[in-house]
């Protein structure tokens, strides 16, 4: 599947960079606004997608970082086209027309500099939640929701990119990477465990020949590499897959071009 998108705002679709809520600042709120259709995927229905609402939420003695994610639903023609999208949102960690989540951060191998670890180095994001998955093709009077509780483990390797002439030079011995740094290079592994709470529509889409209907119980995997330029050129490639064979694996390949508002 390739992806060739223009967005408002730096667009994260599922790699979301994520910053502890623990620090002094807490963070703002804030919102992306996207629109594709995939390129070559058969899918002919864009979807229009409205990402995370980020805040702090204090959670006995200490703050976690609070997901609202949504999305716009889309009137699918064809039911390929809306068993790709229920397949995408299932193997997402923001999949969903909504999407709720409560996650907490880990920093690791930043070379002990706070102020870099959000761009440098591992983190460890914990999260739990819940979503309802829109189906595209939906009729009057059915029901088209699918309710999931899920729990993802994600780990990241960030690298950050300079240009040659900012590197260290003799006699110095750190970079200041928050006004050298031009882009970013990071590496990811999602885990996650979902529980389908009602299988009524979950099962018309994914049910053997024998009419055995997949397990609710669903764990994913994504390894993914992403990549941006200046805060302009993004360029994102991975694989999800999951333990069901019902649900085929999705390679992803994405373009996207966009400037912060």
């Amino acid at each position: 599947m390739v992806l060739i998108s223009f967005v408002t705002q730096a667009q994260t679709k599922d790699t979301i960079i994520p910053t502890s809520s623990n620090d002094k600042d807490a963070p703002a709120a804030f919102s992306q606004f996207s629109l594709g259709a995939g390129v070559g995927s058969g899918s002919s229905t864009p979807k229009i997608t409205l990402n995370s609402y980020r805040f702090s939420a204090l959670i006995g003695k200490g703050y976690w970082d609070f997901y609202l994610f949504n999305s716009v639903p889309t009137l699918a023609t064809i039911d390929a086209d809306s068993e790709r999208y229920v397949r995408n949102d299932l193997v997402k960690q923001l999949g969903g027309i909504l999407n709720l989540s409560v996650s907490k951060v880990g920093y690791f191998a930043y070379g002990g500099d706070p102020s870099v670890r959000e761009i440098k180095g591992a983190q460890v994001d914990f999260r739990v939640g819940g979503k309802a998955i829109d189906v595209a093709n939906r009729r009057k009077g059915n029901s088209f929701l699918i309710p999931i509780v899920q729990s993802t483990l994600d780990f990241r390797y960030l690298i950050p990119l300079v240009n040659n002439k900012d590197r260290t030079k003799k006699g110095e011995t750190t970079v200041n990477l928050k006004e050298k740094m031009v882009g970013n290079l990071s590496f990811r592994f999602l885990g996650s465990i979902m529980q389908v709470l009602n299988q009524e529509v979950y099962g018309q889409y994914y049910t053997n020949r024998r009419g055995v209907p997949a397990s609710p119980t669903i764990f994913t995997g994504t390894v993914e590499m992403f990549f941006y330029i200046t805060d302009q050129i993004y360029i994102n490639a991975g694989y999800s897959f999951t333990n069901q064979p019902l649900i085929k694996p999705i390679p992803f390949f994405s373009v996207s071009y966009g400037r912060k508002s």
